[in-house]
């Protein structure tokens, strides 16, 4: 992604998937309260009830961990609720905090060094179990990208914004991640070992940045990802984009991020599955915020913008 805005100093955290929609509200003093809050009151009088009657029955676990689940991704920005519920047992706050970390954004060094005080704070595994999808933005070196990856070693979804550097631990640490999108500067992507990488099957999405300090290099073979679905690359030419829509047997979309006025659509009609859009159309927008809706599935993400103009090509055929 090009136009990379300055980034307020916080680490920030959310999680991976949209909250699921139930008709309910957060409760308060002034109105109904809703069926989670009620549901979490219940089980909170369910545990005096244990104390006073342990023959009553209790809520099975797996139905008390829902409760508290739908309750946190229905008000993920309400604190006060956050900390509320986690003291209702130590179970809840660790369920909290498998949400509140499903997602982490690190904008900055000093978010980083935050981040590496977290990570000691937490038992030893607990961010390989808990966080799924990560950002580190240009502001991060390389070597604080490694240690935050060697924690954060089960995520699926990844942004590596990271300028090119010659990294000793970056490429091994991102060929063992289990991967189905990933963004990342190119030189680093073109260090990853080849043989040794567990998601090169599993990768459907991949955004490919060059940086003024890249290597200079064509586009990369991508023919060896035979599942990419997606493919965003910056400033590729019509020989470049030709070889990604032969090599890649399942493309769906290739999103080309020009400089304006530079290429015109008319020199890439020769594939309806190519997207162009300006290098800087990000910059109306907070690139990560753009990034986390492609990890929410939501409209807004550089995927989605790709797909809308697909379909209206699709609806009106003769606008190619």
């Amino acid at each position: 992604m090009l136009g990379m805005a300055n980034q307020e100093e916080r680490i920030s955290y959310s999680v991976v998937a949209p909250a699921r929609s139930h008709a309910c509200s957060p409760c308060s003093v002034t109105e109904a309260r809703s069926p989670p809050a009620l549901c979490i009151i219940s089980i909170q009088i369910q545990a005096h009830l244990d104390c006073l009657f342990p023959e009553m029955p209790t809520l099975p676990p797996e139905l008390e961990r829902e409760i508290f689940e739908v309750a946190i991704r229905d008000n993920l920005s309400d604190t006060a609720l956050k900390l509320n519920l986690s003291l209702v047992a130590r179970r809840v706050q660790y369920w909290i905090d498998l949400i509140q970390y499903e997602m982490v954004t690190i904008t900055n060094r000093v978010e980083a060094h935050k981040f590496f005080d977290l990570v000691n704070w937490k038992s030893q595994d607990f961010f390989a179990h808990a966080v799924k999808a990560t950002c580190i933005t240009y502001y991060v070196p390389a070597d604080e990208a490694s240690r935050i990856l060697s924690v954060c070693s089960n995520v699926q979804q990844l942004a590596c914004w990271v300028p090119w550097e010659k990294s000793p631990d970056l490429p091994q640490l991102l060929s063992r991640l289990p991967l189905t999108h990933l963004s990342i500067e190119v030189g680093h992507f073109l260090n990853i070992p080849r043989s040794q990488s567990t998601w090169f099957l599993g990768l459907t999405h991949l955004d490919l940045i060059w940086w003024s300090s890249s290597p200079r290099t064509t586009s990369p073979n991508l023919g060896e990802l035979p599942n990419l679905t997606h493919v965003s690359l910056s400033g590729a030419g019509r020989s470049e984009a030709r070889s990604v829509c032969l090599n890649c047997a399942s493309l769906q979309v290739l999103l080309i991020l020009t400089i304006p006025r530079w290429e015109t659509e008319e020199e890439y009609t020769f594939d309806a599955r190519i997207v162009l859009a300006a290098g800087d159309f990000a910059e109306d927008g907070d690139v990560v915020e753009i990034w986390k809706h492609g990890v929410w599935g939501r409209p807004g993400s550089i995927w989605a913008y790709a797909e809308d103009i697909l379909l209206e090509r699709k609806q009106k055929p003769d606008c190619l």
